[in-house]
């Protein structure tokens, strides 16, 4: 089972029974980043695949995409990190949203050239797929993206 951080471990949302689908797990994935002036510096340090995170399991035919990411605002002024400002887009255009095991309501009050270290689950078709992750800014325009899983 996957080991999570107690803040997503001990999320107090009811979980969703149901079978664990197989799935080959992608935690040799690769991730690249896209070139762009950006807020944010971000390196995905990991990324791995379960069926369950915490108390939660997946419904048949998704599983969890685990992101260990840790970002730096290289900006002069301060940024707020918030659920609504990460999107995670497949290459065949779906897009994904945190999972309730992660806290999706949290948000993160970042200084001026300070670093924040988090763990990103989203729920994701089990069949594989390129991924790209987008930080957005206030505006919701893709401030910085990385490609995860992508050939």
């Amino acid at each position: 089972m996957l080991s999570l951080p107690s803040d997503i471990a001990n999320s107090n949302a009811v979980p969703t029974p149901a079978p664990n689908p197989t799935f080959a797990p992608t935690s040799d994935s690769t991730s690249t980043p896209v070139p762009s002036p950006s807020t944010w510096k971000a390196i995905i340090n990991s990324s791995d695949t379960s069926t369950t995170c915490g108390d939660y399991v997946t419904k048949s035919g998704y599983i969890y995409l685990v992101l260990d990411v840790s970002l730096e605002n290289v900006s002069s002024q301060d940024q707020v990190l918030s659920d609504d400002l990460i999107d995670l887009k497949s290459d065949d255009g779906g897009h994904y949203y945190e999972s309730q095991c992660a806290d999706p309501t949290k948000q993160w009050s970042v200084s001026a050239g300070q670093p924040i270290h988090l763990t990103m689950v989203f729920i994701v078709p089990d069949t594989g797929s390129c991924f790209t992750l987008s930080i957005l800014d206030a505006n919701h325009t893709i401030n910085d993206e990385w490609y995860i899983g992508c050939e």
